[in-house]
Order: structure tokens, then sequence, then C-alpha cells
């Protein structure tokens, strides 16, 4: 990403929309912008996977493994405006293989550091579970709240959006 670009294209939306780029609250906005820029879209440089590969050996092999309430950042690709919520990652190890648990919060913080519909990000978390692991079932639910939808057009808040991917490798 050249930064410079980005607080290029920031100036000129900030003159666009009427505001003073120069004005004190504004100065150092484009920077900051592109700084931010870095971070909230370092999904497209790191493989979703990538966080899984590092497994550990269980005996535990009858049951699943759940997280929960894992916190969704990311961002809608018609608006570029922020959704959020959270989201639960269930997966049934197979080869007994395991991952440790902070690693489905890293892939899930990775998978929402892209421009995305609420559900591609689901299926890019499933996604990576199932080529990195390659467990007997995944099930991946988020819950999100999307600006597009409070801030703007209807102008409606606190409604969520729910989608769900699941993969079961018996075809069930």
């Amino acid at each position: 990403m050249d930064r410079r670009k980005i607080e290029e294209a920031i100036l000129t939306i900030l003159k666009e929309i009427g505001e003073d780029p120069n004005r004190d609250g504004l100065l150092e906005t484009p920077k900051r912008v592109a700084k931010a820029y870095e971070e909230l879209f370092e999904g497209y440089k790191i493989k979703d996977e990538d966080f899984l590969y590092k497994q550990f050996e269980t005996t535990y092999t009858n049951g699943t493994v759940t997280i929960k309430h894992i916190p969704v950042y990311t961002f809608c690709e018609h608006h570029m405006l922020p959704f959020f919520g959270h989201c639960d990652v269930t997966y049934k190890p197979n080869n007994g293989k395991v991952v440790g648990l902070s690693k489905l919060n890293r892939l899930v913080r990775n998978c929402g550091r892209r421009l995305q519909t609420q559900e591609q990000l689901t299926d890019d978390i499933l996604e990576a579970i199932k080529k990195a692991l390659n467990p007997e079932y995944i099930n991946v639910k988020v819950w999100c709240r999307h600006m597009c939808i409070e801030m703007r057009g209807v102008n409606h808040s606190g409604s969520e959006t729910f989608t769900e991917s699941t993969y079961d490798i018996k075809g069930e």
C-alpha cells in the first residue's frame, strides 16, 4: 500500500465534502487515515490459513472445539463502512490435531481486515480452517451490525445480520 497515495486521496475527499484540510483538527488526518488503513486492511497481505499451521497432537477426537463471541470488525465492500459483531467457531478435530485457541481469534481478525460482505467473511473463516486443519466438521456463525444500514439509507440502528456456514466431511 502506498501511504502517500492514500494521503492524497483523503485530502481530496476532505476538500470535496466541503472541509478545510488546513484547519487544526484535520492537518494530520490524511497521515492518520493512511496509517490506520495499513492496519485495518492488512488482511490482503497475510494468508488466513497461516495462523493455523502450528498444530498440536490431541487424543480429543470424540467432541468439538468451540470458541464463542470472537470479536469481528471489518468493512462492507459496497460502502466502505464498518460492520462489527462477533462470531462462534466450532470444529471437530481430525487426525488428532488441534490449534492453539488464540489462533482462531487471530484468524477471525485477519479475515476481517479486508473489504467484503458478511457472507464472504463467514465463508473465508470456514475455508481457512478447512484448508489448514482438514477437520471432520466446521460451523461458523457470525452476527454483525452494519453501519451502512445504521448510518445511511434506511437509518435503522440495532438490527443484526446473521450468517452461518457449515462443512461436514461426511457430506451431511
